[in-house]
């Protein structure tokens, strides 16, 4: 039996960031907004199918993970979230794993729901035409019975708002999906090691690629400009940086880029991604001009303008982009006589974003840990 107490004060449906099953932009995100908690006593419910068969309880200072398997543990489930004063919510797809258990809740219970994406229209657009459709059904009663409602861009937050109009009475919160550690890492050190170790003068212009090898990255079509391109200007070096090594290096073979001397294929773990930001002139974000791309907040996005990288950009319609008024560079534009430049107003924009980042945090802290309950419409 679980020894907790009467009211738990906060639990959270996630992946727990102390201890981490991977680092990904949805588990950043996690981690992000549990800084803003780091002195409430907390539980993070983690629900699995398989291979969890067995209950574990972990303590972490005042965070309490606690991992159960979604079909065999029905009871501490329902327990913990009956008992939960205020449940945040990690996305609908987390949401998932409590049914049926979520709708015996009251209808009053104080709920926050951090979207993180549109899953219903992402479902529709893989063809997954039957989830779309429960995930829809899912995310409209879900909401209607949320408090708080996080969105990661103010895109997302206007599609919503239009999508179910009854979310104007709600409190919403948009959190774009930023990393507040790069603001206080000093790479000063390790950026010069890095450019001796691969050669990097001052004269280089270093473009660079930190992601996945997803087929919605358009990574093929930046090997294929970087293959047209590096040959005709010996200055230009790419860094690709990857947690899928195998996957890239095979498609720079198709394009002839490995082994190449120019292009170095890496893998950097996030707190070593600043020093290669450091000496980044520009940076790959090949979003198409789709639904999907329009309500997000890529990480790298932010990451790239915090270090100055200039974005080069295949649609400029990929989250808040188009308000920020930054500098970029389309990427039919890319040509051989590129500068090693670096953008000042990239920066700083990014230095607003967090502020208002770090803002925005405090109020949806203060709103989430509120003892009063609301009256929720139906």
């Amino acid at each position: 039996m679980i020894n907790l107490p009467e009211t738990i004060e906060l639990l959270f449906l996630a992946n727990n960031p102390i201890q981490p099953f991977r680092i990904d932009g949805y588990q950043q995100r996690i981690n992000e907004i549990d800084k803003a908690f780091t002195n409430v006593s907390r539980i993070y419910l983690e629900i699995f199918r398989k291979p969890f068969f067995k209950k574990n309880i972990r303590t972490f200072g005042n965070v309490t993970v606690i991992t159960v398997n979604q079909f065999l543990h029905p009871l501490t489930i329902t327990n913990l979230l009956f008992r939960a004063k205020h449940i945040y919510i990690h996305s609908l797809l987390y949401l998932y794993r409590i049914l049926p258990y979520f709708f015996l809740l009251p209808k009053n219970k104080q709920i926050t729901l951090d979207l993180h994406g549109a899953i219903p229209e992402e479902l529709d657009y893989y063809g997954e035409k039957f989830k779309s459709k429960l995930f829809l059904w899912l995310e409209y009663q879900t909401l209607r019975r949320c408090r708080n409602v996080v969105f990661v861009s103010r895109s997302f937050e206007e599609y919503y708002i239009k999508k179910y109009s009854f979310l104007r009475e709600k409190k919403t919160f948009v959190l774009p999906n930023l990393t507040q550690s790069l603001t206080s890492f000093d790479s000063s050190k390790s950026h010069t090691e890095l450019r001796n170790k691969f050669g990097i003068s001052e004269d280089d212009v270093v473009f660079i690629y930190s992601g996945s090898t997803e087929l919605w990255q358009n990574v093929e079509l930046m090997m294929k400009k970087l293959q047209e391109l590096v040959p005709l200007n010996p200055r230009y070096k790419a860094f690709l940086l990857t947690a899928n090594l195998g996957e890239m290096k095979k498609i720079a073979r198709k394009f002839e880029l490995f082994p190449h001397p120019n292009v170095f294929i890496l893998f950097a773990k996030p707190e070593e991604l600043p020093s290669f930001y450091k000496f980044a002139n520009y940076g790959f974000i090949l979003r198409e001009d789709h639904l999907l791309n329009k309500v997000s907040f890529p990480t790298k996005l932010f990451e790239y303008l915090y270090f100055g990288i200039i974005p080069i950009m295949k649609s400029t319609n990929v989250g808040d982009f188009p308000y920020w008024n930054c500098d970029f560079i389309y990427f039919d534009d890319l040509n051989a006589s590129l500068t090693p430049a670096k953008s000042l107003k990239n920066t700083l924009i990014a230095k607003d974003l967090f502020k208002d980042f770090f803002n925005r945090i405090q109020e949806l802290r203060q709103n989430v840990l509120d003892d009063s309950t609301v009256e929720l419409k139906s």
